[in-house]
């Protein structure tokens, strides 16, 4: 009758994955070992962004709320200027530690291109103050607590994923005030907000 399942095993094929939660001085065993996951929702290439270099890219649809990439990268603590020193390189690569709100986690210089560095991929997501994307957290089963990219809205198959980088105008790099007034000037009259 067949009625008793009975389990068949076999060895193990693949890449191995284990948990390794970054610290302030190490990353991972391979930082080229990429994120099942994320083969299979994003992939990069050349930024539609002006200005930009690389961009993150949907390689399916996929529908609101729904997770597309994780940002993993080495904890340190935020410096006490971090307020005002947002626009300088070094810090382009910086976002919030949900593990320490004081803290921030940076893909450092030798990790930012692909070439160095694929096991995550929400460093490469660009700019727009009209994202289709936002930063959250989770809970990642090799890199424990760390921000993610989660659609904002339904997002086509190869269109290119993006977030508001949120940053104080008053200190800024210059090409986030080149694209604020960019983005005021190319309003269209109906979508102008209006005051009274």
């Amino acid at each position: 009758y067949k009625c008793v399942m009975v389990p068949m095993f076999s060895t193990p094929q693949g890449p191995f994955y284990r948990k390794e939660v970054s610290t302030t001085d190490w990353l991972t065993n391979d930082t080229l070992l990429a994120d099942p996951y994320e083969s299979k929702t994003v992939y990069v290439k050349e930024s539609k962004t002006p200005g930009a270099q690389e961009g993150l890219f949907a390689a399916r649809d996929m529908s609101t709320n729904t997770v597309a990439a994780f940002y993993n990268g080495i904890r340190k603590e935020k410096p006490a200027n971090s307020c005002t020193t947002w626009q300088l390189q070094e810090n382009a690569y910086k976002i919030f530690d949900p593990i320490n709100k004081k803290g921030v986690i940076d893909i450092l210089p030798q990790y930012q291109s692909l070439e160095n560095w694929c096991a995550s991929l929400a460093h490469k997501t660009n700019h727009s103050f009209l994202p289709n994307c936002e930063f959250s957290e989770i809970i990642h089963p090799r890199w424990g607590l760390v921000p993610c990219l989660l659609t904002r809205q339904d997002v086509k198959k190869d269109e290119e994923l993006l977030v508001w980088y949120g940053y104080d105008l008053d200190y800024c790099p210059d090409w986030y005030k080149d694209a604020w007034e960019n983005s005021c000037n190319n309003l269209e009259p109906e979508t102008n907000l209006k005051s009274g």
